[in-house]
């Protein structure tokens, strides 16, 4: 009894084994669409109402981002702003985490570029792992404005993201506002995620 015993367990541990190599292995997009939130190897997240707001006189306040719902962040919105009878100023950024990188305009800049809806997101875009400035304003009582960024006011425009995953890449676009110079807010992201085939 004891062998058949020893035998049905050696069985199932070479059967278990064997599973485990029978695993198909997963595929990876090496592209994906801006604002595509189905089909096979994307993972969609829509944010219901997530704004960064500005509290006068002054606030500062972090979003981190996990896009492939991995449990590690993988990029971080920054809002902060000041402002007083004689001044306004208000600065919304995102932070690469890791290695990962976003898109950038051309690789002299640290601007996050603006992708429009339907456009390929890939391997042939100027990508960039450093802090990257989404709007900044600035205004002062002698009547010196600035201005540096591309998104304040815009609707449905796409930040293109790359996530480093060991030694896959993931694809992936983030859609936000910023409202006025002053708010900004987490629409909904969508990744590339592993398949079967």
């Amino acid at each position: 009894m004891k062998r058949i015993i020893l035998l049905g367990l050696v069985l199932m541990q070479f059967i278990a084994c064997n599973k485990e190599k029978l695993k198909p292995e997963l595929e990876y997009l090496d592209y994906i669409i801006a604002g595509q939130t189905l089909g096979l190897g994307i993972k969609y997240s829509d944010i219901p109402n997530d704004t960064l707001f500005f509290d006068y006189p002054s606030s500062s306040t972090n979003r981190l981002i996990d896009l492939n719902d991995d449990g590690i962040d993988d990029f971080k919105l920054r809002f902060s702003g000041t402002a007083s009878p004689g001044h306004s100023n208000s600065n919304n950024s995102i932070i690469p985490l890791g290695e990962n990188v976003i898109v950038t305009p051309n690789l002299e800049n640290d601007i996050v570029d603006t992708i429009s809806l339907n456009e390929n997101i890939d391997s042939s875009l100027n990508w960039i792992n450093d802090t990257c400035i989404i709007y900044n304003y600035h205004w002062d009582v002698s009547g010196n404005t600035s201005e540096t960024g591309l998104w304040n006011n815009l609707r449905d425009k796409y930040i293109g993201a790359k996530i480093f995953l060991d030694d896959k890449i993931l694809y992936a676009w983030i859609r936000i506002e910023v409202t006025n110079s002053w708010n900004l807010t987490l629409i909904d992201y969508a990744c590339t995620i592993g398949y079967e085939n």
